[in-house]
């Protein structure tokens, strides 16, 4: 049962999963996403800045790239292939320039 309107409950839930390349690593990550605008990886949390949308913040603050999102409650498996493929790609690419 989803949580009511205009509770805290509300806008501290969860509405995407957004996967995506780390681009110092290249290791697959997921960027949680919340109602009220918050973004997070990890134990860190940031609020997306006045203007910005959320692709561009996942770029900025967690150096993250090639985002594919998800709804919370859709089947997340073709997204996750789609990524993994892409980060084992470029990990290659990099691999072949050292």
């Amino acid at each position: 049962m989803p949580p009511k309107k205009g509770t805290k409950a509300y806008k501290e839930e969860y509405t995407y999963i957004h996967y995506g390349i780390h681009l110092d690593t290249l290791d697959v990550v997921s960027i949680w996403e919340r109602r009220d605008g918050r973004l997070s990886l990890g134990d860190f949390s940031h609020y997306t800045m006045p203007g910005r949308d959320q692709r561009s913040e996942m770029i900025i603050v967690f150096r993250v790239g090639d985002v594919v999102s998800v709804p919370v409650g859709m089947d997340t498996g073709i997204a996750l292939q789609r990524v993994t493929k892409l980060s084992d790609q470029k990990k290659a690419e990099r691999a072949a320039k050292d």
